[in-house]
């Protein structure tokens, strides 16, 4: 609730929106789930984290919580004997090997999904079950102090502690979670807590001279116990105080003082809240005399924190709405033609307003969307997508990943200009080069596209035969070397440009022309989202063009001197030689993300690129 009070003030109108219903969400326990599809949504990929994500672990938990005792009623119906009585022995053993059977199960579907989906192993409960169902077996096994003598059990204190030190050190954001690398935090929990428990010494282990000392001898000391007592709260609270400010200075970044400020801060909110709030509610009395009165309390607070998402959700929505009345009204109030640098004729509108909006220009997408033209990942075979004149003199193909599809409305009206037909074969996140990509949704291999660009290139050089083929891709990929390794950025260019050549000189070998596209620059930042906090003045939401320019130099050189290819650069269009790249030109919204120009901005690029396409 306090999260969507201060997005009210702090968020841009545009991501209140997408917060409200991660609030929701995280509201009814299946924030997992909602971010796992959002992870999976490649138009959605690049959003700017919610400031409730880490809510999802509480909706794996709180899953949990409904699982475990369904769980444990099975393994007690099991150990029922004839005369309806249970033995304890027979019911930990049923209760244990229900747990063990779920546990394998559940890391064995950790790995597979790991390796095919990894938002959904991530943040999936199936996936993570075995996370808890380990803890479950230390409680019922570790509690028997039969098991390991003290000093065995130290050690093992010990090495669990330095496994988790290690996989703090050792895991970032290029290993491939949870998969293998959970077993690292997860077992080392496990042996700490088996190892680091006073309680668990028999009497006649103690031996004040001899004894080895056990990790509890570091995390029993007042300070680090302090620090787990308002641990979950601190958590609760660490991450809001962390995205809030972030989305409100954007486009600029957070300093290290700023974030030390903000985890400090989010300190004493937990210490505040966990004695004046967490403990006072927990152990009032007549909750604590009144299950069901605890019920009706915690649904109203549910409701309360989900109606809160909802207000949140208007308030975004009431702000979306005045921002489309103010552009369109921009746009009624008359578009004119005006003239670019090099004299070519280009659509302005008032630059008091923007078209499209920025609450609309996420869905400003060329017609091959709707059309089904742009494949997502699944999908194997493109349809016909025939568009421009159908009874053109000429055929020319448009070939690439979503930043080929980008050009489809300018290349379209060039097609229509020219009296061309047009045929429309893009897919998402897959490029032309011919080299295997990884999947940036989920970090697996992305055979999907290698399959898809086979058929595609057969198609297009055995039953297209067009006079002239288009081509653009985005110029950051991580891709799989020749070697099997991951490489990308400056690392991966090598195999992107061999593998474009490959695919060029492929069409080169037949004499169709190509015109390669340069890839536009990229935003550092959701433009819609930064533009969407006034409309009226969007320099704040300029960017750096050095920094933003496409590091594909070296991709276009390996198909430059192929004969019949042509490379065509409009980026000085797009971003001027000006230290900043604007995001508005002539009153139009240039990007409907961080990368992908909105279809009203490419088609006013037409005629610039009309005039960059050689005749054929």
């Amino acid at each position: 609730t306090v999260t969507a009070a201060l997005g009210i003030v702090l968020l841009p109108p545009l991501s209140r929106s997408d917060v409200s219903g991660d609030i929701v969400s995280a509201a009814l326990y299946v924030s997992n789930w909602h971010f796992a599809a959002q992870a999976t949504d490649y138009l959605s990929a690049d959003m700017t984290p919610s400031p409730v994500l880490h809510f999802w672990s509480l909706g794996v938990e709180e899953q949990f919580y409904v699982v475990w005792p369904a769980l444990i009623l099975l393994a007690w119906r099991g150990t029922v004997s004839r005369g309806g009585h249970v033995r304890r022995p027979r019911l930990l053993t049923g209760v244990v090997v229900a747990v063990v059977v779920a546990v394998i199960v559940s890391f064995i579907l950790s790995l597979r999904l790991t390796a095919s989906a990894q938002p959904w192993a991530f943040f999936g409960s199936p996936t993570r079950g075995w996370e808890l169902g380990a803890g479950a077996l230390v409680a019922i096994l570790g509690s028997a102090p039969s098991l390991l003598r003290f000093p065995v059990r130290a050690w093992l204190g010990w090495i669990g502690l330095g496994l988790i030190l290690f996989a703090c050190v050792r895991l970032n954001g290029e290993t491939e979670y949870p998969g293998t690398a959970a077993l690292l935090p997860v077992l080392g929990a496990c042996a700490l807590l088996v190892g680091g428990a006073p309680s668990w010494r028999r009497p006649e282990e103690v031996d004040a001279t001899q004894d080895l000392p056990g990790p509890a001898s570091i995390l029993a000391l007042k300070p680090l116990r302090f620090i787990g007592t308002v641990s979950y709260s601190w958590y609760l609270w660490h991450w809001p105080l962390l995205a809030l400010p972030a989305a409100y200075l954007a486009p600029e970044p957070m300093t290290s003082a700023q974030k030390a400020a903000a985890v400090v801060a989010s300190f004493g909110l937990a210490v505040a809240t966990y004695y004046f709030i967490e403990n006072p509610i927990r152990f009032m009395p007549v909750l604590v005399r009144r299950p069901r009165l605890v019920l009706t309390f915690g649904a109203v607070l549910t409701v309360s924190a989900v109606l809160a998402g909802v207000s949140l959700g208007i308030n975004a929505n009431s702000a979306n709405d005045l921002e489309i009345a103010q552009s369109q009204a921009s746009v009624s109030a008359g578009a004119a033609v005006g003239a670019g640098a090099d004299g070519t004729k280009v659509a302005t509108v008032p630059t008091h307003g923007v078209t499209p909006s920025p609450a609309a220009a996420r869905d400003d997408l060329p017609v091959i969307y709707a059309d089904g033209c742009n494949l997502e990942y699944p999908v194997l075979v493109s349809p016909p997508c025939v568009y421009g004149d159908p009874n053109g003199t000429r055929k020319v193909v448009l070939f690439g990943d979503s930043h080929a599809a980008q050009w489809f409305p300018a290349v379209n009206q060039v097609a229509q200009n020219r009296h061309w037909t047009l045929v429309s074969l893009t897919k998402a996140g897959c490029p032309v080069s011919d080299v295997t990509v990884v999947f940036r949704n989920d970090g697996t291999s992305y055979k999907d596209c290698d399959t898809w660009r086979t058929n595609t290139i057969n198609r297009i050089v055995k039953n297209e035969h067009p006079d002239l083929i288009v081509i653009s891709q985005r110029s950051g990929y991580e891709v799989l070397s020749g070697s099997g390794a991951r490489v990308n950025g400056t690392a991966a260019i090598p195999d992107l440009a061999a593998g474009l050549r490959k695919s060029v000189k492929r069409f080169a070998a037949l004499h169709i022309p190509v015109v390669v596209i340069r890839d536009n620059p990229r935003a550092p930042f959701d433009v819609p989202v930064c533009v969407s906090r006034d409309t009226q003045n969007t320099t704040r939401c300029e960017f750096d063009r050095e920094e933003s320019l496409p590091s594909d130099q070296a991709l276009l050189a390996k198909v430059v001197g192929i004969q019949g290819v042509h490379v065509v650069d409009l980026n000085s269009t797009i971003c001027p030689p000006k230290p900043r790249c604007a995001v508005v030109s002539n009153g139009i919204l240039m990007y409907r993300d961080d990368d992908h120009m909105t279809a009203t901005y490419a088609t006013s690029l037409a005629p610039r690129l009309d005039a960059a396409i050689p005749q054929i």
